[in-house]
């Protein structure tokens, strides 16, 4: 009599371990459960994915790195056993939709911000020159991805309008609101309604003092950041300022009687 031994193939195309190098696998890994999904973090623009066969004479393909860079991606890993026998685990990959929907900057074409721009600041005014019909609001949202309303050119007829700027995060729900109050700037009146003024509105820097026929007082300058830039006593009932650097200035008169 003879006795013949073989090798039977081994019929197990299971694995023993799946993982991926960013976000967690759902559900988590049983060898039993061939399909997955998996959420990676924002900006990630490839994932490793590693696998390990339960028998270590099947074989493994799919594995490696994964393209992301579109926003999701499926890793199709396949284990072929012994005597051919195949199992297809697949991952469908997600990237995280940014929650950003802050402003890079934010400007006006005409006039100051007030206060001057900060991403953390929502709301801001501006005043502008006398006869300024509109004014075009520029605004460049933080991500890329995120999209902004409410910008352009605004109509300023009225003499003073709130421009409302909404940025929309790229997951769709975060927003954030920014405003910015428009007032164009017609003159300077005395709050006991007398014939004092300031002309003329728009100059190169010369401005004329009008104390009409009161007696000559105080003469103050504030820039829209609330600083004064000057403050003297008038000599004359028609005092000459000089200021030299631009920009849109307040004027307080306060007579001498």
């Amino acid at each position: 009599y003879y006795l013949r031994a073989g090798h039977i193939a081994g019929n197990d195309a299971t694995l023993a371990s799946l993982s991926v190098s960013a976000g967690t696998l759902s559900p988590e890994f049983d060898a039993e459960v061939t399909d997955y999904a998996v959420e990676v973090p924002v900006g990630t623009t490839s994932v490793t994915v590693s696998a390990t066969s339960s028998d270590p004479l099947a074989s493994v393909e799919g594995t490696g790195e994964i393209d992301v860079s579109s926003g999701s991606a499926t890793a199709t890993v396949t284990v072929t056993a012994e005597d051919g026998t195949t199992l297809e685990y697949t991952i469908n990959i997600t990237v995280a939709k940014n929650n950003d929907a802050s402003l890079l900057n934010l400007t006006v074409s005409a006039g100051i911000l007030n206060p001057f721009f900060d991403s953390n600041v929502l709301e801001y005014s501006v005043l502008l020159m006398a006869g300024t019909t509109s004014v075009t609001v520029t605004a460049i949202a933080n991500d890329g991805n995120a999209s902004v309303s409410g910008d352009g050119e605004i109509d300023m007829s009225s003499g003073s309008t709130t421009a409302t700027i909404v940025v929309t995060a790229e997951d769709g729900t975060t927003t954030a609101t920014y405003t910015i109050e428009f007032t164009v700037f017609t003159g300077i009146e005395d709050d006991q309604g007398s014939l004092m003024r300031v002309y003329p509105t728009v100059s190169d820097g010369y401005f004329q003092v009008d104390f009409a026929g009161k007696q000559p007082g105080m003469i103050r300058v504030i820039d829209l950041t609330g600083r004064l830039v000057l403050n003297r006593n008038a000599d004359s009932n028609i005092e000459t300022i000089h200021l030299d650097q631009p920009g849109v200035y307040l004027f307080r008169l306060d007579s001498g009687d």
